[in-house]
């Protein structure tokens, strides 16, 4: 069976998904372009934020497969003693590198003020227009994953008597991602938001689809996953060739398809995608549900994914994302003062940045966030046998 804490590979996935985000920053803030054959560099790197997808569909994943894997859960570990642990550790998982980087950026400044600073911290500052952005761009994640673990505790509560039944658990939760993704097409119809608006198409129920798929991915995996007589996990190159081509599938769609129309999938890319759907919603969300289910049961794929480097960045990727952008922010200036324009230092001001990143994403993680994730768990330890891997 696979490590409850722990899944091969998914260190790895989680590494990508950060370095893909720090890609489109970079891109932002150098103009960086070009063509490699078919591919569109700018584009490429633009759809970078497919990254979040695939942090949020881990986040379903992660969290949700302990209820798939086990069936020998009673049901008082559904209650409100499993509710009020599974709080705890999130909040010791999310919110220490969080509110450091968020205070430490309303100390130098970075604030419109009270109300921003407020709505901010109860993680409710994707619901204003003035805060969505303020303060540190990636933050609005942040508070849509805060709210889906709401939302998750209510679902899981609702769900148990049919968590042992995996197939009717795979239609519900597929009718729930397609009612939610109706549901937020609708709602973008009905006020048909500017394109400077982005309340609407960055809300939790714009993203919940995403949230579900990770979840009918981890599903998939509790089918699939099989351990020999040590426990270790069965890994086939079947399961390698799957994951390889979701990846393919996935790079052609964010780096080619959008901007060739002789690739285009139908309705694949919208003139307004936030009409459509985030992150080409179903396309890539199911190609990205292959890559969780097979990356830890592939061969080769799983011995890259587990590659130190890699792993290392994976582990700490929460907090290369938390800190990276206000990292690029301060090398882009001190190279502004040194007149070494990032859009043709591009390479240095990519490695320094990204270097700067880690080094203070390494610090938080040792310093701070896990011991307090470890405090945040001794005190659920009664409830260690419901506790998820990190997501």
């Amino acid at each position: 069976m696979a490590a409850r804490n722990h899944i091969a590979g998914l260190d790895g996935l989680r590494a990508i998904a950060c370095l893909a985000v720090f890609g489109v920053h970079l891109q932002q803030q150098t103009g960086l372009s070009g063509k490699a054959g078919a591919f569109d560099i700018k584009l490429l790197l633009a759809n970078g934020n497919t990254g979040v997808c695939l942090f949020f569909m881990l986040s379903g994943f992660l969290l949700s497969l302990p209820f798939w894997m086990n069936d020998q859960r009673e049901d008082e570990s559904r209650g409100l003693s499993w509710a009020g642990g599974f709080a705890l550790r999130r909040i010791g998982r999310i919110v220490p590198a969080y509110y450091l980087c968020l205070f430490g950026l309303v100390a130098l400044g970075a604030h419109e003020g009270v109300r921003d600073v407020v709505l901010h911290t109860l993680f409710l500052h994707n619901l204003s227009e003035a805060t969505i952005y303020s303060i540190n761009e990636p933050f609005w994640t942040l508070a849509v994953q805060a709210q889906f673990y709401v939302v998750f505790a209510v679902l899981m509560l609702m769900l148990a008597p049919l968590a042992k039944n995996r197939g009717a658990m795979v239609m519900l939760l597929a009718v729930l991602s397609v009612g939610a993704f109706t549901g937020h097409l609708a709602v973008m119809k009905k006020f048909n938001p500017s394109p400077g608006d982005n309340v609407l198409s960055h809300s939790i129920l714009a993203h919940l689809p995403h949230f579900l798929v990770g979840m009918v991915a981890a599903l998939f995996f509790a089918a699939t996953h099989r351990t020999d007589e040590a426990g270790q996990t069965r890994r086939s190159l079947l399961s390698d060739v799957l994951f390889w081509l979701a990846l393919a599938g996935i790079v052609i769609i964010i780096g080619v398809c959008a901007q060739d129309a002789h690739w285009r999938i139908p309705r694949l890319i919208a003139d307004d995608a936030r009409m459509l759907g985030r992150y080409n919603y179903p396309y890539v969300p199911m190609l990205i549900g292959v890559l969780l289910v097979t990356a830890p049961q592939a061969k080769i794929t799983t011995a890259l994914l587990q590659f130190r480097p890699l792993r290392s960045i994976g582990i700490i990727s929460y907090g290369v994302y938390v800190y990276h952008l206000p990292c690029l922010s301060f090398v882009n200036k001190l190279m502004t003062k040194a007149n070494m324009p990032v859009s043709e230092h591009w390479i240095f001001f990519g490695t320094t940045g990204l270097a700067l990143a880690l080094v203070v994403a390494l610090a938080s993680y040792a310093l701070i966030e896990r011991p307090l994730l470890k405090w945040s768990k001794r005190r659920s330890r009664h409830q260690a046998s419901d506790q998820p891997p990190e997501a």
